[in-house]
C-alpha cells in the first residue's frame, strides 16, 4: 500500500483529481448563483408587478378601494403564495393574510424577508416590500418563497452530491488507473531481473494495448534483443578469432622454433621472413576488425559528398587491372555514357567496392571473368560486380558477411574471412543495399544506391 501511495501514477491521479474537483465546485458554484439570481429576480418581478397594480388603484381610487382590492384578492385566492397587509398609523391591520406587521427591518430599498407560520404549523419565508401611503398607513405586499428555499436546497444537496460521486469515481478510477500502472511496471522490473539473474532470452510481456507501456515494453524489447543479438556477435566473433588466430599463431611458433635450432644463415633468414609474412597477415587482420568497428560506432556521423560514380569505378579498375593481368582475367567495366553522381563517401564507398572486386579477382580462377557494370534501375543506382570463380552454396549466404566466416569453397585460399564484413559495415554506414546472388558459376554482387531524387 504504501508502493502505492508513493507512485507516481497515484500522485498525478490525486494531481488531476484535485484539478478537477476544483472546476466542478467553480463551475456548480457559478450554476448554483446564476439558477437562484434567475428564481430570486423572477420573484421579485412578480411582486413588483402586483405592487404596480395597486399603486395604480391607489392612486385612482384611494385607500378605501385599495383595501377592497386585496380583500377580493384573498377571497379569490385564500391559499395563493401572494402576501398582503394594510395597517393604520399605529401598524394595526386593516386587510391582509398576515396577523401582524412583521418585526424585521427592511433595506434602504424596502425590501425585506421574514418568516411566518403556514396554515400547516410549518415556518416558511416570505419576501416582500413596504410602503408608507398617504394617511400614516402602511402596505406591504410580497410573496411566499419558501418553494424558492426548497429549490435552493434540492439544488445546494444535488451539488454535494455530484461532487462526492465526482471525488468518489475519481478515487477509484485514479486506484484502477495506478494499480494497472504498477502491474505493468512490476512486470517490466520482474523481467528486468530476471535478465540481469543471468536469463538474457527473457524479454518483458506485452498485452497488445499500444499504449505507452507496451509501446515502452516493445521498444525495450528491441532493444534487449538487439544486445543479445550484439553479445552473441561478440561471442562468435570471440570464438573465430580463437579459431582463426590458432593456426597462424602455431605456425608463427613453430617457425620461431625451427629458425632458432638452424644454422644455416639464409634458412634462419627464410624462417624469419615467414613469420614476418605471418605477423603481418595478423596484424592486417587485427586492423580489418578496427576498421569494421570504426565504421559501426561512427557511422551516423560519417560525413557525405557529391560522389562520380563513373570516375570512382574506373579508378578501382586501374588498381586491380595488373592483378587481373597476372592471373590472365578478363577483367572489364560497362558505364553508361553521362557521369552519375551520388552523395555519399567517397573513401568509404571506394573501400566497399574494392573489398568486392578484390573477392572477385581471389576466387577466379585463370582466364576467369570479372565484370563491372553500373546502371540505373528504379531510381536507384546499381553497381554490380560479377565473376564466374568457385562461388558460394545457398546455405552460405545468410553468413557471407558474418566477421571470420569462410564457405567451403574458399577455404584454400588466403584470406581472412573480413572482406565482406567489411563491406557490410559500410553499407550500414551508408545506407546502401548490399545483394549476393550465387549464379551456377560464380557470384554476383550488388550494391544499390540512392539517387538524388530520393
Amino acid at each position: 500500500m504504501i508502493n502505492f501511495l508513493r507512485s507516481n501514477s497515484f500522485k498525478m491521479s490525486l494531481f488531476y483529481l484535485i484539478i478537477f474537483s476544483i472546476s466542478v465546485l467553480i463551475l456548480s458554484f457559478f450554476l448554483y448563483r446564476s439558477t437562484i439570481s434567475y428564481m430570486a429576480k423572477e420573484t421579485d418581478s412578480v411582486i413588483q408587478a402586483e405592487i404596480n397594480g395597486l399603486a395604480e388603484q391607489y392612486k385612482k381610487q384611494g385607500i378605501t378601494e385599495l383595501a377592497a382590492i386585496i380583500k377580493k384578492r384573498l377571497d379569490k385566492h385564500p391559499t395563493s403564495l401572494s402576501i398582503y397587509l394594510l395597517t393604520n398609523k399605529e401598524f394595526t391591520p386593516i386587510v391582509g393574510n398576515l396577523n401582524a406587521w412583521p418585526s424585521v427591518k427592511s433595506s434602504n430599498t424596502g425590501w425585506l424577508e421574514f418568516p411566518i407560520i403556514s396554515l400547516d404549523q410549518s415556518r416558511q419565508l416570505v419576501r416582500a416590500k413596504k410602503f408608507d401611503l398617504i394617511g400614516s398607513y402602511h402596505l406591504i405586499v410580497g410573496r411566499n418563497i419558501d418553494a424558492l428555499e426548497q429549490t435552493k436546497q434540492l439544488i445546494f444537496d444535488a451539488i454535494a452530491w455530484f461532487f462526492a460521486l465526482t471525488v468518489s469515481l475519481g478515487v477509484i478510477g485514479g486506484y484502477i488507473m495506478s494499480k494497472r500502472m504498477l502491474s505493468k511496471v512490476s512486470l517490466i522490473t520482474e523481467s528486468c531481473e530476471n535478465i540481469i539473474g543471468g536469463n538474457l532470452t527473457k524479454r518483458i510481456p506485452r498485452d497488445a494495448s499500444m499504449d505507452e507501456m507496451d509501446s515502452l515494453s516493445k521498444t525495450m524489447n528491441t532493444m534487449l534483443e538487439s544486445n543479445y543479438q550484439a553479445m552473441l556477435d561478440v561471442k562468435r566473433v570471440s570464438d573465430n578469432i580463437a579459431h582463426d588466430l590458432k593456426t597462424p599463431l602455431s605456425r608463427l611458433r613453430n617457425s620461431l622454433e625451427e629458425a632458432l635450432i638452424l644454422k644455416d644463415i639464409e634458412s634462419v633468414k627464410n624462417k624469419i621472413n615467414s613469420s614476418v609474412s605471418e605477423a603481418d597477415t595478423l596484424l592486417s587482420m587485427f586492423n580489418t576488425l578496427l576498421r569494421i568497428v570504426s565504421i559501426e560506432s561512427g557511422h551516423k556521423n560519417t560525413p557525405l559528398a557529391s560522389v562520380n560514380l563513373n570516375a570512382l569505378l574506373l579508378d578501382i579498375f586501374d588498381l586491380y587491372q595488373p592483378i587481373a593481368e597476372e592471373k590472365d582475367i578478363d577483367f572489364s567495366y560497362t558505364l553508361p555514357p553521362h557521369n552519375i553522381v551520388v552523395q555519399s563517401n567517397n573513401d568509404l564507398l571506394f573501400q566497399a567496392v574494392a573489398n568486392i572486386i578484390d573477392n572477385a579477382i581471389k576466387y577466379t580462377k585463370t582466364h576467369g571473368k570479372v565484370q563491372i557494370l553500373l546502371e540505373e534501375i528504379d531510381n536507384q543506382y546499381h553497381v554490380t560486380i560479377q565473376d564466374n570463380g568457385v562461388g558460394v552454396n545457398e546455405h552460405d549466404l545468410e553468413n557471407m558477411t558474418t566477421r571470420f566466416y569462410r564457405a567451403d569453397r574458399s577455404r584454400n585460399q588466403p584470406g581472412t574471412g573480413l572482406g565482406l564484413s567489411v563491406v557490410s559495415a559500410i553499407c550500414n554506414a551508408l545506407s546502401l543495399s548490399l545483394i549476393i546472388n550465387p549464379l551456377s558459376q560464380g557470384l554476383q554482387v550488388k550494391l544499390k544506391l540512392p539517387t538524388h531524387k530520393e
